[in-house]
């Protein structure tokens, strides 16, 4: 512990001693001690539910980076402050699960109650409406053809060509994430920093079935799994799109090319069983923002 002691006194309360000379250098230090509090916050919700070594460890560099940021520049201090309050505010509760796992009986349940709900499926509905620059850049890709009339440059998006696409050749697939991710994650961020920091509101779920995939679950804490085996998921989606048994083989393709329901499970913090009755997942759901945040939902 002296030696925690000495290190504060040596290097966080007195910065001139090693700080460069240089102004451009200095500042470019005391910036890096600013931006660095907004993942320090991230990291900090995140541990809070997975490892209570990791949530003290990341603390207390936070803390550390904040003295030495107020003791330098009080400036610095307030920049940081505001750093780590937007980090702190732009986790939010995660969503996903496969095709068919049932999320919208959840999030349907969520908004009746109030909680908004940021849906990336919607979201990535709307990046590739008529005239946009998504569906442009995939037209310039993949070929007019992914269009409902070819012909009209002004036409919609034909899903479900695009969709036999992505099922079938895994080189499509890969160019149209490749365009529409960056497009969908931009739009969820803004939709997320005006329920949390605008709003201020406390509790704000992300609906993404491929939440582990793209990388979001970096910013949810905790995170819910809608599960339900594979089996169940193929019935679901032929009951729910009227498919008769010729589609099974074109749905199954669909189911597997996502992620498998027991990894999804076990990256997962919490898990939904959704194999029985719509009321015994509601009050899965019911009890577990009771326990976790002690908000009654209303069925």
């Amino acid at each position: 512990m002296e030696y925690v002691f000495d290190f504060v006194r040596e290097y966080l309360m007195q910065p001139n001693n090693w700080l460069p000379e240089n102004r451009v250098a200095r500042y470019a230090i005391i910036a890096s001690g600013v931006i660095v509090q907004f993942p320090l916050a991230i990291a900090r919700r995140k541990f809070s539910v997975k490892s209570f070594s990791r949530w003290s460890l990341v603390t207390l560099s936070a803390v550390g980076i904040e003295l030495f940021s107020v003791h330098v520049n009080p400036l610095a201090g307030i920049a940081g402050l505001l750093s780590h309050f937007l980090g702190n505010q732009m986790v939010v509760i995660g969503l996903t699960g496969g095709a068919g796992s049932g999320k919208s009986t959840l999030t349907t349940l969520l908004k009746k109650n109030n909680i908004p709900v940021v849906d990336a499926d919607a979201i990535a509905k709307e990046v590739v409406a008529p005239g946009s620059w998504t569906l442009f850049f995939l037209v310039q890709s993949l070929g007019r053809e992914i269009l409902i009339n070819p012909e009209d440059s002004r036409s919609g998006l034909d899903r479900a060509k695009l969709r036999g696409m992505i099922v079938s050749d895994p080189k499509a697939r890969k160019t149209v994430n490749s365009i529409t991710h960056p497009m969908i994650i931009i739009e969820i961020f803004r939709q997320i920093f005006y329920h949390r920091v605008i709003k201020m509101r406390r509790l704000v779920v992300l609906d993404a079935p491929l939440l582990f995939e793209t990388c979001l679950d970096r910013m949810c804490a905790p995170i819910i799994c809608v599960h339900v085996d594979k089996q169940t998921q193929l019935e679901r989606l032929l009951k729910r799109d009227g498919s008769k048994g010729e589609d099974a083989e074109r749905l199954q393709k669909l189911i597997d090319a996502q992620m498998d329901p027991g990894k999804r499970a076990a990256l997962s913090d919490y898990r939904l069983n959704n194999g029985g009755s719509v009321a015994h997942f509601q009050d899965q759901a019911v009890n577990f923002f009771a326990t976790r945040y002690g908000y009654t939902l209303r069925v």
